[in-house]
């Protein structure tokens, strides 16, 4: 039996400390899961009390030995720790549609009892949703534009233009072409999360307008995958 304070009972004999290093009971996101927001936090909740050691965390694409996304020291600011669950915050936010590891050097966490270092963590990862637009300006659907209007994208993460052409067509996704713009045009400017497609000339009045976005046309500058094909919004 083994009570609350780690001590071992049998029978008439007590050993007392029992010391288990420390092994991971369970993480957030959940091993395996999918679709998770870039901006997410990690943890692991362990089987023990701990404290921080000394080590990195490293978050690495696609296996445990991919390219590095984020070197984390565990004594920063970035990792913290209460009681058996240690939390760390990205400096920034992971790439989107990547599939993260998350690698945990031995020696990063310690047990308060005075068992050994944490062991190693080198199979545990998770993906993050793909790059995708969050919002449009014109919102989707909506009627009774001015024809001047400027198009705006905001997407899940900080984008890039890659490649390809944004078609302007008239009364579905399939229909006559209004205006093609180059992404990597003038009529094309990127902000942070937001592209703004500025058409050269004024939309026809009552009209059905569709923008039709190539796939790969914009980019995650922290390296995830491009954008699938937008073909419904008008």
């Amino acid at each position: 039996v083994i009570d609350n304070e780690r001590n071992a009972n049998v029978g008439i004999l007590t050993a007392t400390k029992l010391d288990i290093d420390p092994a991971p009971l369970s993480f957030s996101p959940s091993d395996g899961a999918g679709s998770q927001a870039i901006d997410t936090n990690i943890q692991i909740t362990y089987n023990n009390t701990i404290a921080k050691g000394s080590g990195n965390i490293t978050l690495r694409n696609g296996s445990a030995s991919g390219s590095v996304i984020e070197t984390i020291d565990v004594t920063s600011g970035a990792v913290s720790v209460s009681s058996a669950v240690a939390t760390i915050n990205p400096t920034s936010d992971l790439p989107s549609g990547t599939d993260v590891y998350v690698v945990v050097d031995s020696g990063c966490f310690t047990d308060t009892s005075g068992a050994g270092p944490n062991v190693a963590i080198n199979t545990y990862n998770f993906t993050t949703a793909a790059l995708a637009i969050s919002s449009f300006s014109p919102t989707d659907g909506s009627t009774g534009q001015n024809f001047e209007s400027n198009i705006v994208l905001t997407f899940n993460t900080d984008i890039a233009a890659n490649t390809g052409n944004i078609t302007i067509r008239s009364g579905s996704a399939s229909g006559t072409i209004l205006e093609t713009i180059d992404v990597t045009s003038g009529n094309v400017s990127i902000s942070g999360t937001q592209a703004t497609i500025n058409p050269s000339s004024n939309f026809p009045a009552d009209t059905g307008i569709y923008v039709v976005i190539p796939a790969n046309a914009f980019l995650d500058t922290r390296g995830g995958g491009n954008l699938s094909e937008i073909n419904d919004y008008n």
